[in-house]
């Protein structure tokens, strides 16, 4: 094969490797978010907290009411949150992290609902604490959130998918301590939703704004060819094929016109 034809390969091979590598770098550089989530205090009212203001004071005072003696008779908290959105998280990265910020994940026995009512990433979770994982399993929870919390979040009745999901969560809890279920958590059908004030209600709280962080562009730097060389060695596998394509190339060119 012709020598200045495989050096030519050589030339653009080494320049497509090494371009590559830049524009790996630079995009993990430059993919420096600079806000950071930042996650609500629960309030005096803690059971039921409307950060996103589409419970009615109906539906609040019943889950506060419900969730307090829940809570007296088993010893379980059952709190309902909803918010607007989950900041810089993941929706199942931020139940996770508000749950453990109010001691309701891992060794703690309490059971969180969360609601994202923003559109159009309208979502429902419940963290179950490691201590409560006996009382209700990951699948139970499922199919509760699947039955009572899917269809009206879909549609935005949310005092319909809080009233009714945390009735159905309430009522496993007292059959697992042999209680008798109270007979206001057999649900109801009509929550009033879309007929009845959301805004000033006894469950509202104030939903944080996000975070503003500094940047250390030196630092996103060293940390982006980190990450390079730890996804499966790219990096230095780049690297090192560059400098040999250069070598090869060098030599070539040198034989060629020497």
């Amino acid at each position: 094969m012709n020598s200045k034809f495989i050096l030519t390969l050589l030339i653009i091979a080494g320049i497509l490797a090494a371009g590559w590598l830049f524009i790996f770098i630079v995009i993990f550089t430059y993919d420096v978010n600079p806000y950071a989530t930042v996650y609500p205090e629960y309030t005096d009212y803690f059971y039921v907290e409307d950060y996103s203001k589409v419970l009615n004071e109906e539906t609040e005072n019943f889950i506060l009411d419900e969730g307090y003696y829940l809570e007296d008779n088993t010893g379980v908290p059952l709190v309902v949150v909803a918010v607007p959105n989950t900041h810089e998280d993941r929706f199942d990265t931020y139940c996770e992290k508000l749950a453990e910020k109010w001691q309701i994940a891992h060794k703690d026995n309490g059971i969180m609902v969360v609601f994202c009512t923003g559109f159009p990433n309208r979502k429902q979770k419940v963290v179950i604490g490691e201590e409560a994982e006996d009382i209700i399993t990951e699948e139970r929870a499922k199919e509760i959130i699947d039955s009572k919390a899917k269809r009206p979040s879909r549609i935005g009745k949310w005092n319909e998918a809080a009233g009714n999901t945390f009735s159905a969560l309430a009522s496993e809890i007292y059959t697992y301590y042999g209680y008798e279920c109270p007979e206001e958590l057999a649900g109801k059908g009509d929550w009033g939703d879309g007929r009845t004030e959301t805004e000033n209600t006894v469950g509202d709280a104030q939903f944080p704004e996000k975070a503003k962080r500094d940047v250390n562009i030196a630092q996103s730097f060293l940390n982006a060819v980190r990450e390079a060389n730890s996804h499966w060695g790219v990096g230095l596998i780049i690297v090192v094929v560059c400098g040999g394509l250069g070598v090869i190339g060098g030599k070539a060119r040198a034989g060629l016109y020497k």
